[in-house]
């Protein structure tokens, strides 16, 4: 009736009555399910058809026809309606593909043209949470948290709460404990509070815990957050009570509260109620439950235009967690590796074994007074090296020249002749020899476990080169320039 008075289309409601009794003056009339199949109301078709003032029957939320027990009684009575000589327009929302065949089947709809659309609600943002604690009254305390915390993000009073209770008794509980206004069939004044409820400018009607019994038909606009504690009736009902949010097509939130273990299947289950136990348990996506029950169609996460569910809201945090660690981590290496670059710059240009040793400089590595010493081992740690670099470095781990790992060595090359090379050729070699002559003043003998008598260096270079660069290093070299930083 409200929404046919904002377009302004003459409306009534059809209360029965003196037979072929109705408004001459209403384009549109509201009959319920019950009155459909009276007497009276056939006799009132059947006059409207005679003076051709029908245009069609429009039977809106058509699924309650197969999932409400209340409707099951009349349905041999509905399809005598359907008999007569009127277009019929079945209309809903919520109807899935097996409950289809069945409306065909059970109302003999032989020539039912389907126009159908995808069902899913992106503007709603699914999602589910078990509770924390094990009590009842700290269950009540949960929901009020979350709620109350919600309540603080509604932009304008025309935003509304609405949270299903399986029962009387938690609905009294859980309005006690918010200090908000309750909904049920039995309560006596139900009609106000629902109208309060309807208001957009009322404060104390922000929030309304109800019955399963708004699940169908409430339509109000700006319903933000629909929340479900313990319990629904069905999965299809618990859909249909979700879509009172968000009605307007902006943003709005379903949140399901159960304990665990009311997400694992029993043996007394239904298909629908067994589909609801799915949807708790589900981890990768919410909605891929909901597209395969209504449209029989299978995704695995929420699209980009859709509000994401709680499974792909947590997979994206961790994403970006990971992210910004992987970030954090990468600044870093690039830190450690500019660092590491400009300390192979400085002991190239300088005495690498004065430099290293701490020692007062002022001379280049071919001047130092222990250059003839270790340039002695030079040459047969450099042929050894070759002969070894195979068997101890992996394939691009490092250059073969200088041994240095090839991000580095790749911005310290020269130019020679056109051509960038490597002038890095003795570093490596000589901080060997270093290594091996001076081991004891270096203090990395008792670290690498050198033996005081080994077979001249051929123990200490696998030694080296696993310490240092590492047998199995990739391209980045990263670890090794950590342990050789440690080292220099």
């Amino acid at each position: 009736m409200r929404r046919a008075g904002a377009f302004n289309v003459p409306c009534s409601i059809y209360e029965g009555g003196q037979k072929g009794r109705g408004s001459k003056d209403s384009n549109l009339t509201l009959v319920s399910i019950e009155s459909i199949v009276s007497e009276d109301f056939v006799f009132y078709l059947q006059s409207l058809i005679e003076d051709g003032r029908l245009d069609r029957i429009v039977v809106d939320e058509c699924h309650l026809l197969l999932s409400s027990s209340n409707y099951r009684s009349i349905m041999y009575r509905f399809v005598e309606i359907l008999l007569l000589p009127a277009q019929f327009v079945f209309l809903t929302g919520t109807l899935p593909f097996s409950y289809e065949v069945e409306l065909k089947e059970t109302l003999k709809l032989e020539s039912l043209s389907v126009i159908r659309a995808p069902t899913s609600r992106g503007d709603i943002s699914y999602n589910t949470r078990v509770y924390s604690s094990l009590s009842k009254e700290d269950h009540v305390e949960e929901v009020r948290s979350y709620v109350e915390s919600y309540r603080l993000k509604l932009r304008g009073l025309s935003d509304k709460i609405l949270i299903f209770c399986p029962t009387i008794s938690s609905i009294v509980e859980m309005g006690d404990a918010i200090s908000c206004p309750v909904y049920y069939s039995s309560l006596k004044g139900k009609e106000e509070v629902l109208q309060d409820f309807l208001q957009e400018d009322s404060l104390y009607s922000r929030v309304l815990v109800s019955s399963s019994a708004l699940e169908e038909g409430l339509d109000y606009s700006s319903i933000r957050l629909v929340v479900y504690k313990d319990s629904s009736y069905s999965f299809l009902s618990f859909l249909q009570g979700s879509g009172r949010g968000g009605r307007d097509g902006k943003k709005s939130a379903s949140m399901f509260f159960y304990s665990k273990g009311e997400e694992e299947d029993r043996a007394s289950d239904s298909l629908d109620r067994s589909t609801l136990r799915k949807y708790l348990r589900e981890g990768v996506c919410k909605r891929r439950v909901i597209a395969s029950f209504l449209d029989n169609t299978f995704i695995d996460k929420c699209s980009k235009e859709e509000e994401p569910c709680s499974c792909c809201l947590s997979r994206q945090q961790t994403f970006s967690s990971t992210i910004s660690a992987i970030k954090s981590s990468s600044m870093y290496v690039e830190r450690n590796r500019e660092e590491f670059k400009a300390r192979i710059k400085e002991l190239s240009s300088s005495c690498i074994y004065c430099s290293l040793l701490q020692k007062p400089l002022g001379h280049i590595t071919f001047e130092c007074p222990l250059s003839k010493e270790i340039n002695k081992a030079e040459w047969p740690i450099a042929c050894s090296i070759k002969d070894r670099k195979k068997m101890l470095l992996k394939d691009d781990s490092c250059c073969f020249s200088c041994f240095l790992p090839t991000t580095i060595c790749s911005t310290i090359k020269r130019e020679q002749r056109g051509v960038l090379a490597c002038y890095n050729l003795k570093f490596v070699t000589r901080v060997i020899s270093l290594f091996w002559h001076k081991q004891e003043e270096l203090g990395i003998k008792e670290r690498f476990a050198i033996t005081s008598t080994p077979k001249h260096y051929n123990s200490f270079l696998p030694i080296f080169f696993t310490k240092v660069f590492l047998k199995d290093l990739d391209t980045e070299g990263i670890l090794g320039v950590k342990v050789l930083l440690e080292l220099l």
